[in-house]
């Protein structure tokens, strides 16, 4: 019985201690996700900077320079320069985890999503606290106005984290033939600029998972591929959507509530509603419109959704399509 004990507790501390060193290395990855994050920032802020003073000074020139227009100048620029970096920071993070280990354990959400959360804190504070600092000097009475842009950015900044890191995760733990999707020739896969995507860190990342998802569909990964090809394309049409967020909001087929946080569903059906895709997506979108489902075990047993071949090609026809209709409407 004392030699079971000895066994057990050491067995105990083996794997505690594997978990220790696990856990070190994602905080040690964290940390050179933080440096490059910094050298990022550290361009970045220079950058908005000047073109806030350029926008300043054209505001002047116009009259303007102690108007609402003004403020809300300073205030997008800021967000969307806040928006950048979180992106930057977490995509960082999450890919330096995945080289490393080829999965997200529950620890590992955890800290990349404490860690995304300080910078999105971070970012957002360093956004309204220059938008305030033009307000004192123009038009004190907006402050609060601007206060609740921050909260509504805030929400959706941590929205937006939590769908990718669910995502991200759900394609980590699907056992996909590495050595056969590594062993494809570069030659088989088409590139595709997505020069009609306004974002440029968005293209970017358009760009990866476009490869990315060729890959898995030829390598025979069904399940992989349908849930790249809805992400990609939730991606695309919500882009295309933020152009012109008020026209897309009026659409007689707009839900409530921020564009981020619409589904594919709602996204194409405004996007058909305003012309920029061909109404027969639709018919292609019924077979995939409830793709997130597919991440969670859970989930993909209550709904039934099959996986197999079809669906996967209906997937990456879906996708083609919205690709083949926005590039057309740039």
């Amino acid at each position: 019985m004392c030699d079971s004990g000895r066994v057990d507790k050491h067995r105990d501390d083996r794997f505690g201690g594997v978990i220790l060193r696990v856990n070190k290395m994602t905080d040690d990855l964290l940390k050179i996700a933080s440096a490059m994050y910094a050298k990022e920032k550290e361009s970045l802020d220079k950058a908005v900077a000047k073109d806030i003073q350029d926008w300043a000074g054209e505001c002047s020139t116009r009259g303007m320079g102690t108007s609402s227009i003004l403020i809300s100048g300073v205030w997008e620029r800021e967000e969307s320069r806040a928006r950048k970096l979180c992106r930057y920071y977490s995509e960082t993070a999450i890919d330096l985890v995945l080289k490393q280990t080829e999965t997200l354990t529950t620890e590992d959400i955890d800290r990349l999503r404490t860690s995304a959360r300080s910078v999105i804190d971070i970012e957002l504070g360093q956004a309204i606290t220059i938008t305030s600092d033009w307000i004192r000097r123009s038009m004190p009475d907006l402050r609060s106005i601007f206060d609740q842009e921050y909260e509504k950015a805030r929400t959706a900044f941590y929205a937006d984290l939590d769908r990718d890191l669910e995502i991200r995760q759900g394609l980590a733990e699907i056992e996909k033939p590495k050595e056969t999707v590594a062993a494809l020739p570069t030659s088989v896969i088409v590139e595709k600029e997505f020069n009609f995507v306004t974002d440029d860190e968005l293209r970017k990342i358009c760009k990866r998972d476009y490869e990315e998802v060729q890959r898995v569909q030829i390598a025979g990964a069904h399940k992989a591929t349908i849930i790249l090809s809805g992400s990609l394309t939730e991606a695309l049409l919500l882009n295309a959507l933020q152009r012109d967020e008020v026209k897309a909001k009026s659409s007689s087929k707009a839900i409530s509530g921020p564009l981020a946080r619409w589904d594919l569903h709602d996204l194409l059906e405004v996007a058909i509603d305003l012309a920029l895709i061909n109404p027969g997506a639709a018919v292609l979108a019924k077979g995939i419109k409830d793709y997130r489902n597919l991440i969670h075990p859970g989930k993909e047993i209550r709904t039934k959704f099959h996986v197999g071949s079809e669906e996967a090609a209906i997937s990456r026809q879906f996708l083609e399509l919205v690709i083949r209709d926005l590039s057309s409407k740039s």
